[in-house]
């Protein structure tokens, strides 16, 4: 789009090349915009709708941003090129937030499976106590307890983790 606006094209024609010059899915984003626009929607209008349809935060932010400064004028090349540096480094930050919480991760997913290792070696290497624990009156509540707590663990580690990487 920057560079189309730049060799002094109009916003919709770079809409165009977009359409025409990207993969499937955007180019197809892209081809919707000007189909509705043909039919007449404007293109304010055909903006927002496919701000509605994708939930990418970076096109969001492109979109918001195309609208803003169609209304209110402005450098339009000048804000894309801060938009790509934006989102360029938004990705370079998610990717190094990820190498760095690697470690915690693993180390959380191996926490979650040593319980269950431990009771399948217990089952394993000493048979009887393990299933004397299982005839006991509250042996088995006990037991379903525990993988029941360790479960709301596993779902809340998984949480932590996505809401941080997400």
């Amino acid at each position: 789009m920057s560079g189309a606006l730049k060799a002094g094209r109009s916003l919709e024609q770079g809409f165009s090349l977009v359409e025409r010059g990207m993969p499937s899915p955007i180019s197809d984003e892209f081809r919707t915009i000007r189909t509705e626009q043909e039919l007449g929607i404007p293109f304010e209008e055909s903006l927002k709708n496919f701000m509605k349809r994708t939930p990418s935060k970076d096109y969001k932010l492109f979109l918001t941003a195309t609208l803003f400064q169609r209304e209110t004028g402005g450098n339009l090349i000048a804000l894309y090129d801060q938009i790509v540096f934006a989102v360029s480094e938004r990705r370079r930050l998610k990717g190094r937030l990820n190498n760095l919480t690697i470690q915690g991760r693993y180390s959380g997913y191996i926490m979650m499976c040593i319980p269950i290792v431990f009771c399948l070696y217990m089952a394993f290497i000493n048979p009887d106590r393990f299933f004397a624990l299982m005839s006991q009156p509250h042996g088995m509540q006990l037991f379903l307890i525990s993988f029941l707590w360790l479960t709301i663990g596993v779902v809340w580690l998984w949480n932590i983790v996505n809401r941080m990487l997400g």
